[in-house]
């Protein structure tokens, strides 16, 4: 048989993956409902592979993040390496923000943040959004480069305002605490809104955090609940928290030690810390549940 992506003659028929191209052979493996959707997939990798070739930037990008990840071709990071560097010489943006992150990370390749930085930027002055966060996230830690909370904000509100969620959160986020900008709690009110719709959980409790403490808004109990809540469906740990501390104390929605207790048991046994304060407390004051100073003890002293 031969490969469907590269055409080089297969002799060993139980092969797993191409020993050229790494294509995973698993046609045997599919039940006849699976067939016709493998199918498609061969012929677009066979797409990818033919104008990767030709020297099509956007389909060695698209062949990059399938050896990348593994996704129909056996994961390999140096053929990502490859693929993201011919993209790249020819200044596609998505191939560039790529292999900057390999760059980053050390994979694939020698660690080198500088030419991390190199790419990003190259990338991010195409308004690639992903590019732009990550800039703004590198400027913002202690990786590679120095702290420049300036620089971290420009670069976020570039991506932010491209509509990324994770920028729109760290943006927020800065304006809350006025880092490389004057601090602004509407507009910080105004970003993590826009995450939190995107439902990206953290966002969801900051915003709900915003509204429990009236920062930027009037304060708003009930509101404060409807974004814990939402955060605490996606199971959010800490949105499970302080969504079981407004029952605890009845802020928001009516007191009730059961419901509180509920989410308190289920992050304390996960091995949330506050939490199992929470529990020891429940049990020291007899709340919920039946008074023991002893299991309170074992709550507080549980690691």
């Amino acid at each position: 048989m031969n490969c469907p992506i590269c055409e080089i003659v297969i002799f060993d028929k139980e092969i797993e993956y191409c020993n050229k191209c790494g294509f995973e052979f698993i046609e045997n493996k599919l039940l006849e409902s699976e067939i016709t959707e493998y199918q498609n997939r061969v012929n677009y990798h066979q797409h990818l592979y033919i104008w990767a070739n030709r020297g099509d930037r956007e389909a060695q990008n698209s062949l990059g993040l399938l050896y990348r990840y593994g996704d129909g071709f056996r994961k390999d990071v140096n053929e990502a390496v490859k693929w993201y560097k011919k993209a790249s010489e020819q200044n596609e943006a998505d191939a560039q923000n790529n292999l900057a992150c390999l760059y980053e990370q050390g994979d694939g390749v020698t660690q080198d943040y500088k030419k991390a930085i190199e790419l990003w930027e190259k990338s991010a002055k195409q308004d690639n959004m992903y590019a732009q966060y990550n800039l703004g996230w590198l400027y913002n830690t202690e990786n590679g480069t120095e702290i420049d909370y300036c620089k971290a904000t420009f670069w976020y509100e570039k991506s932010a305002e491209q509509g990324y969620m994770y920028a729109q959160f760290n943006l927020a986020w800065m304006y809350m605490y006025g880092r490389g900008i004057n601090k602004d709690y509407l507009k910080s009110i105004e970003w993590y809104r826009k995450s939190a719709e995107q439902e990206y959980a953290v966002a969801q409790l900051f915003l709900g955090l915003m509204y429990q403490a009236g920062w930027g808004v009037k304060r708003d109990y009930s509101e404060s609940i409807k974004w814990y809540q939402k955060s605490a469906n996606q199971d959010y740990a800490n949105a499970q928290y302080h969504l079981g501390l407004m029952y605890y104390q009845g802020r928001g929605v009516e007191q009730d030690y059961n419901e509180s207790l509920k989410y308190f048991k289920k992050l304390a046994e996960e091995g949330h810390k506050k939490a199992k304060k929470m529990m020891g407390l429940m049990y020291l004051m007899g709340k919920g549940v039946k008074q023991s100073r002893k299991k309170a003890i074992k709550w507080y002293k549980k690691k």
